[in-house]
């Protein structure tokens, strides 16, 4: 079988296509955690080990944001005077070194037991994986391929699921289990990506001080927003655990899911559209460039409406039931927490638009005033409020955000468009 025949096949429906491949890989993605703790928990039960590896995923997806030094978007609008992709792939290849070398680092902080560190390290360069894999797909994106990439990484992430749960079953050992899943996710990578690339460009390594050092420059702001971001979301939760208790800290978690999911359907909606808004941007179709801005602010305005009323009339019963919690008291906190996830989706919109133009650097404003915000207010309302209060604080946060990064986009639109005489 030709695998370049069978994941290249022809150019008919690319955009229905890619649309479709972006969201299977990103549901995989999003679900891939709840899936393996789940097999983890069924297997060998809820002790220790079982927490071990929830702590390690957990933290190998924060220091993931290293890996992906959130690039993406630039390297897929990069389409005015382009960096040649070989210093996109040697870039990712120092971000996930970085990874890597932060993660090993972080292991000899803390005081963990030898099984511990085993098992973070062994998450961490697994979820590094997700990084190396993501700049081919931003090539493939940027050719109008963005199908390739969600097949690729979906047939990855779905034998690596397969693989895992085999492994343990078999083993019982997790140790053993992640070290065969992380050997078999770099052969699938290796074997699924690497004889397709060429067919869009060179797969090499490439050193030039220069230029790797402008295109990290162009990339900090966005990826220490994406440090920020982080600790927005993390801040309501640090204070419930201060100024609460853990029992609330997990009704908070229930809650908050529903809202990260309105962020991550958003997500399906605005990669594909990348390229069409650089292209747009590019050839000065300010007009139509506008108009799919606003259609899309109209569309989040609409399916966050709908979100807002379905979580008031369904959520708790359903939420309740399916983490066999009592949250009858908490249907203010949901309700607000979704919009907080709408406000988000707008805001990464505008992230993502602002990106296009390329000024990205000064949303870096927007993340810093949102980070502070974050940080005063939850304690504050907290306390106050417990639960509710926390739901405030995150959505106040976020508003702030997308305030920001809506006057900043306005401000550079128009100036850039007076630029070019328009």
């Amino acid at each position: 079988m030709n695998i370049k025949k069978v994941i290249v096949g022809n150019n008919s429906k690319l955009s229905q296509k890619g649309a479709f491949w972006n969201m299977c890989a990103s549901g995989l993605n999003a679900g891939m955690s709840a899936v393996l703790s789940m097999v983890v928990i069924r297997i060998m039960g809820e002790g220790s080990i079982s927490h071990t590896f929830a702590t390690a995923f957990s933290l190998a997806q924060m220091l993931l944001t290293i890996g992906y030094f959130d690039m993406r978007a630039y390297q897929v609008t990069d389409l005015k005077n382009p960096t040649p992709f070989t210093y996109y792939f040697t870039s990712r290849i120092i971000t996930c070194g970085a990874m890597i070398a932060f993660s090993i680092l972080y292991i000899f902080m803390n005081d963990y037991t030898a099984y511990e560190a085993i098992m973070i390290f062994l998450m961490c360069v697994f979820k590094m994986l997700d990084a190396f894999e993501d700049v081919m797909g931003g090539l493939f994106q940027k050719n109008g391929r963005l199908d390739i990439g969600g097949k690729l990484q979906s047939i990855r992430i779905v034998l690596c699921l397969v693989t895992f749960t085999a492994a343990l079953f078999i083993s019982k050992d997790l140790i053993l289990t992640s070290a065969i899943t992380v050997i078999s996710g770099v052969i699938l990578v290796i074997i699924l990506n690497f004889p397709i690339v060429p067919l869009y460009d060179k797969l090499k390594v490439t050193f030039h001080f220069k230029i790797l050092k402008a295109l990290f420059i162009a990339c900090m702001p966005m990826f220490t927003g994406s440090f920020l971001m982080m600790y927005i979301s993390q801040a309501p939760r640090d204070a419930i655990y201060n100024y609460t208790g853990n029992e609330f800290q997990t009704a908070y978690s229930v809650l908050f899911l529903p809202s990260s999911v309105v962020n991550l359907l958003s997500n399906f909606v605005f990669q594909p559209l990348l390229l069409p808004l650089a292209d747009r941007w590019e050839k000065r179709d300010y007009k139509t460039f506008s108009k799919l801005v606003r259609t899309l602010l109209l569309l989040l305005l609409a399916l966050t409406g709908i979100a807002v009323i379905g979580a008031y009339l369904l959520g708790i019963p359903i939420l309740s039931i399916i983490y066999a919690l009592d949250l009858s008291t908490y249907k203010s906190a949901l309700v607000v927490l979704m919009q907080g996830g709408g406000i988000g989706a707008a805001g990464t919109l505008i992230y993502y638009c602002t990106t296009v133009i390329r000024c990205q650097k000064y949303l870096l404003v927007g993340h810093i005033l949102s980070a502070v915000a974050a940080f005063i207010l939850s304690p504050i309302f907290v306390r106050s409020n417990g639960i509710l209060g926390a739901s405030v604080a995150y959505t106040s946060a976020i508003l702030i955000r997308f305030i920001c990064f809506f006057i900043i986009f306005i401000i550079c639109y128009r100036s850039e468009k007076r630029k070019h005489g328009n």
